[in-house]
């Protein structure tokens, strides 16, 4: 179920760039990545894996924290990697500027044009 969630939320966020709505893409490929997380954290050797597995049959969400301190623990070469790789998925939610200037093309006399929805 969460394979598949990922995978379709994936094509939902090639509709959106499509579209060049890459800012609600940005929000939708972060979820995206957090449920492939929560995936193989049910499938890592981690004893507490089956309590969290249960829990969410019975409609509790596993968070991304569990995930995260799972590997921090577990596996430090795997956090470093985990942790720059969030960090640049921040950079597309948190609004740089880098990540609104998709937004915009570079028009005549060199002005700014933005190319959104509005």
């Amino acid at each position: 179920m969460l394979s598949l969630d990922s995978l379709e939320s994936l094509i939902d966020c090639l509709d959106l760039l499509r579209d060049k709505k890459h800012r609600i893409a940005g929000r939708l490929f972060r979820d995206a990545v957090e449920t492939m997380d929560i995936a193989s954290y049910i499938n890592s050797n981690d004893p507490k894996k089956d309590k969290h597995l249960r829990d969410w049959y019975k409609d509790k969400a596993i968070l991304n924290s569990i995930y995260k301190k799972y590997i921090k623990e577990n596996d430090e070469q795997e956090w470093e990697v985990l942790q720059k790789y969030y960090k640049k998925l921040s950079r597309i939610n948190h609004r740089t500027y880098r990540s609104l200037a998709f937004s915009y093309s570079l028009g005549s006399k060199e002005r700014l044009i933005y190319e959104g929805g509005i």
